[in-house]
């Protein structure tokens, strides 16, 4: 389509020249012409929607003295079994408690994501964590539970059960994050795929995870 345009585009320039000045271009020029600025639009627009689409590729740390839950969910459709993976850490980037959790069954990977963040929170709470900042890089979910009506999808008495947990915490903002810079969580709930029971972790991380976690490390100045 954007072709097409810029071809009569040009030729509606070439007929205004043959009329104006007498000479006009030949047939494959005007089109090798229109062929080049649909290109060079093409490039532009392509540009700025990646500068738009932008997106962080690291963790961010909360405000000082703050802390940050992180929840993310795998699941495993041919088998319906998910797997929850938790951490809180403070503004430096330290791990204070972190979890694994093994669903026995999931019905959906949004179902999971759901379970994820309603077992991440009343963890973060039994924790000792009342005021709190919480991250996933499920979309859908952050929208149910920021939305204020009661849900009615197949899933929404847990979102509803969300919302009514929120109310336990002194302080608490709710935010997606991509993939990208939510890692810690996501290898948690890959490891928690191959866990029989809850596995837990109290100021450190298996060594497997150390790694994402030091990257993620705020070094003072």
């Amino acid at each position: 389509m954007r072709l097409f345009l810029y071809v009569c585009w040009s030729l509606w320039q070439n007929r205004n020249k043959a009329v104006i000045e007498g000479r006009s271009c030949a047939q494959d020029v005007i089109f090798n012409r229109a062929h080049h600025l649909a290109g060079e639009y093409g490039s532009l627009v392509e540009g700025e929607l990646k500068l738009f689409v932008e997106k962080p590729t690291k963790w961010s740390p909360p405000p000082a003295g703050k802390y940050k839950l992180n929840v993310n969910a795998a699941f495993i459709p041919e088998t319906g079994v998910g797997g929850i993976g938790t951490v809180v850490r403070n503004d430096k980037g330290e791990v204070m408690v972190a979890m694994a959790f093994s669903l026995a069954s999931a019905t959906s990977s949004k179902h999971a994501e759901i379970m994820a963040f309603l077992f991440g929170m009343k963890f973060a709470r039994d924790a000792g964590f009342s005021s709190i900042l919480i991250e996933s890089d499920s979309q859908g979910v952050v929208n149910d539970v920021k939305d204020g009506e009661d849900s009615w999808a197949s899933d929404g008495h847990l979102i509803d059960d969300i919302k009514r947990s929120l109310q336990h915490f002194e302080d608490v903002i709710l935010s997606f994050s991509p993939r990208g810079v939510n890692q810690v969580a996501h290898f948690l709930a890959k490891h928690a795929l191959n866990c029989n029971t809850m596995v837990t972790w109290i100021e450190e991380v298996p060594f497997w995870l150390e790694s994402i976690v030091n990257d993620d490390m705020v070094v003072s100045s």
